[in-house]
């Protein structure tokens, strides 16, 4: 997060854009911390405890808390066929994962962690309306530059007073998967998210949770000749019918 930040941030002065000013960082402060600094923090200890498709699908939550509290919060209300999008989506998303679901162990560590992520789903649901309701005086890709660059410090800081130091190896592995994260996940993935906050509603915005997935499914089969079997096509199916369901609802606001 802290090098996406500083190259983010870095490029958006060299092209002329101005750094925010007064409680502009405080707002751009708490937006990243509740998106990814609570975010990295919790999910990188439930990593260990959790399949990363149990997990993928408790994340898939968000959409519903991050639609619940815009709605509570004065803003977008709830509809029918955006609540039906969101539960076919999320089975859809079910269907995709069942099979990694069999062999799940519980134990305290595995039920904490399940705890731990419908905290995440909170906070990002949270920042993301708070995002939405306090807009800065900067642009979009400069704000998520400084997210990062400040969330990214609280996140170091933090884990150097864990002695998170003492366990960090370098191979070529990891150093793959940090590069592709720096760039796919933060410099691309995270400005994409915060751009798309000041354009479209939170429903669709929050839809993102559930299209993840089918890419990796895709990105799977297409590279790695893995198998997409006749569940996983009824679950893109579901998945894709529950977008539409959002997006019909949503057309139909702005028209109106």
């Amino acid at each position: 997060i802290l090098g996406a930040g500083i190259i983010l941030t870095a490029i958006m002065i060299l092209r002329g854009h101005s750094l925010p000013h007064g409680k502009d960082w405080l707002h751009l402060a708490i937006v990243g911390i509740m998106l990814e600094g609570v975010s990295n923090c919790i999910l990188g200890w439930s990593a260990q405890w959790i399949p990363s498709g149990l997990m993928g699908l408790l994340m898939a939550m968000t959409p519903f808390w991050m639609v619940g509290i815009e709605a509570f919060t004065g803003g977008e209300k709830l509809t029918l066929k955006t609540i039906l999008g969101l539960f076919i989506g999320f089975l859809g998303l079910f269907l995709l994962v069942f099979p990694q679901l069999r062999d799940v162990s519980f134990d305290p560590k595995f039920l904490a962690s399940c705890l731990l992520i419908q905290v995440v789903c909170i906070s990002f649901g949270a920042g993301s309306v708070y995002a939405k309701r306090k807009p800065v005086q900067v642009s979009p890709l400069m704000g998520a530059g400084i997210q990062m660059l400040v969330t990214g410090g609280v996140v170091t800081i933090f884990g150097t007073f864990l002695g998170e130091w003492k366990g960090l190896h370098f191979s070529l592995r990891p150093v793959i998967a940090l590069v592709y994260m720096l760039i796919f996940g933060s410099l691309i993935g995270y400005s994409a998210y915060i751009y798309s906050l000041q354009k479209l509603p939170i429903s669709i915005v929050s839809l993102h949770r559930y299209i993840n997935p089918v890419v990796a499914v895709f990105l799977g089969w297409l590279i790695l000749n893995e198998k997409f079997t006749w569940l996983d096509s009824i679950a893109v199916s579901l998945i894709f019918m529950g977008v539409v369901f959002v997006q019909v609802r949503n057309i139909g606001f702005k028209r109106r």
